[in-house]
């Protein structure tokens, strides 16, 4: 069903960006809307896949463990987010600083969008693995608050008006 759903959309994407007056696959083909819905489109795919086939299970909470890999990636989102304000990687379209350029084939992407995932996979690794702990406030429901004000605060900074 998915894979139907991504072909509807792709063959959407190529009759709305299609032009008569040039050739079919242009030169730089990863630049045109189709391209880039294509790469995401077989990204995401693979992504779906990998992950049904229990990856999940690998950023699941390990007590006693130093090292967590959900927060190591939650680190590296937090970095991502961070990076929008750096001169050099961050991207300013239409006025909002939001953007950070992959220097791959000049790809942006938005690392609120990497966050939103991440927070999912972080709050059900903390509140799964810290069931006996709930009921405590500094140990069972701080840190997902600050997880979730920190993502929320780096996300949306410039909607606050604080820059």
């Amino acid at each position: 069903m998915v894979a139907a759903l991504l072909a509807v959309g792709l063959v959407m994407v190529a009759s709305a960006g299609a032009r008569l007056d040039g050739p079919i696959i242009e030169p730089r083909f990863w630049r045109t809307a189709f391209g880039r819905q294509l790469a995401f489109a077989v990204l995401g795919f693979l992504a779906m896949l990998i992950t049904a086939c229990g990856t999940h299970r690998w950023f699941a909470w390990r007590p006693g463990r130093r090292w967590q890999p959900v927060v190591m990636l939650f680190a590296v989102t937090v970095l991502c987010l961070v990076a929008t304000f750096v001169p050099g990687l961050g991207v300013e379209k239409k006025g909002a600083q939001r953007w950070v350029t992959l220097g791959v084939a000049g790809l942006v992407f938005q690392p609120s969008e990497l966050a939103k995932p991440v927070l999912v996979l972080l709050m059900a690794a903390l509140l799964a693995g810290r069931r006996a702990r709930l009921h405590e406030f500094r140990r069972g429901l701080l840190p997902a608050v600050i997880a979730l004000a920190l993502c929320a605060g780096l996300g949306g900074i410039e909607d606050l008006s604080l820059i």
